[in-house]
């Protein structure tokens, strides 16, 4: 037996029906995503911050606060394990709880960024009443 062969038959093995393979295409994923969410993250950021430099208004230093309040290592771990988990084949009440935590965490950081907009504008139209009438 030669080592193509060793190897093929060791990446076609399968434990929990998937195989070696899947679960080396699975962690890549998960890897790839944990890694790329904060340097995407950083790019972002700083790009943000450069631009928020040369205007006049405060809406693009929002927007970074509200990105690094928001968007962290614990969003960062379970979008890695979300995606990951999409090539393993999984019982389906698994699948399910992953999907349905994946969301709850989409949907709860989303009302969080929201309701940050919303804090905002009314700080904005306080600001813009005060000056109109104090």
């Amino acid at each position: 037996m030669n080592l193509t062969t060793l190897r093929q038959e060791l990446l076609a093995t399968e434990y929990f029906g998937n195989t070696t393979w899947d679960y080396v295409v699975a962690l890549a994923v998960f890897l790839a995503v944990f890694t790329t969410l904060p340097i995407l993250k950083a790019i972002i950021t700083k790009n943000l911050q450069l631009l928020s430099k040369k205007t006049k208004t405060d809406f693009d230093d929002l927007l970074v606060n509200l990105l690094r309040k928001f968007v962290g290592p614990f969003v960062y771990l379970w979008a890695a394990i979300y995606f990951g988990t999409l090539w393993l084949t999984l019982p389906e009440n698994l699948a399910q709880l992953l999907h349905t935590l994946f969301v709850i965490l989409v949907t709860f950081k989303s009302v969080q960024l929201l309701q940050g907009f919303v804090v905002y504008g009314v700080q904005q139209w306080t600001k813009w009443r005060l000056e109109e009438d104090p």
